[in-house]
């Protein structure tokens, strides 16, 4: 950061991109060298077909990802579970137990967070939740215990909820969910993509 006079200058060397949709095979070969050629790292998506729901998978995707980059790439690619009505507590501890070492011997786990993708709400959400706190309230719970983050794909999926009050039914809902006062769950890293109705 700089100061010339009363302006600030922030410079970003080389970001990292929060949210990165990568598939198998070919696609996979012909973004992660754009994508690595860009940002020193990644957050990215598990909506693969099929998706990435266990620590194992994260782990065989992850080393695909690494493989496809360039010779030298320093890229680091952050990997995140697909949130199911079947995901297991026992799944989120073992992904937050998981550590890597990158090329300057500093850790970091293999899975950065839990993606949450209301079931049919965007590309291969078919297995996501189809009810968050009725299924997944001790996943929740465990996440919460380990600082593991949930990314929420904030598409609401009821036809009956108006169009222009998809965000605020959104907001009401995750807030139920990770409020100290009415939850279990008392608190949580939250994030959101994609904002709006299907």
């Amino acid at each position: 950061m700089r100061c010339k006079g009363a302006r600030m200058e922030l410079t970003l060397v080389q970001p990292d991109d929060w949210h990165l949709h990568l598939r198998d095979g070919e696609l996979l070969q012909a973004v992660v060298p754009h994508s690595a050629n860009h940002f020193g790292g990644a957050n990215v998506m598990p909506n693969l077909k099929p998706p990435v729901t266990t620590t194992a998978a994260a782990v065989t995707s992850r080393e695909s990802i690494l493989k496809a980059l360039p010779a030298g790439s320093n890229f680091n690619p952050l990997m995140t579970l697909y949130l199911t009505d079947t995901t297991s507590p026992d799944e989120i501890k073992l992904a937050s137990s998981l550590t890597i070492f990158d090329l300057w011997a500093r850790s970091s786990k293999v899975v950065f967070a839990i993606k949450l993708y209301p079931a049919g709400a965007t590309t291969n959400s078919q297995e996501g939740v189809t009810d968050l706190l009725g299924k997944c309230s001790l996943v929740l719970e465990q996440m919460v215990e380990y600082n593991m983050p949930l990314l929420v794909h904030g598409e609401v999926t009821d036809p009956n909820v108006y169009v222009f009050d998809c965000r605020n039914t959104l907001h009401r809902h995750c807030f139920a969910t990770f409020n100290p006062k009415a939850s279990k769950v008392k608190s949580c890293d939250v994030a959101y993509h994609h904002h709006g109705c299907r």
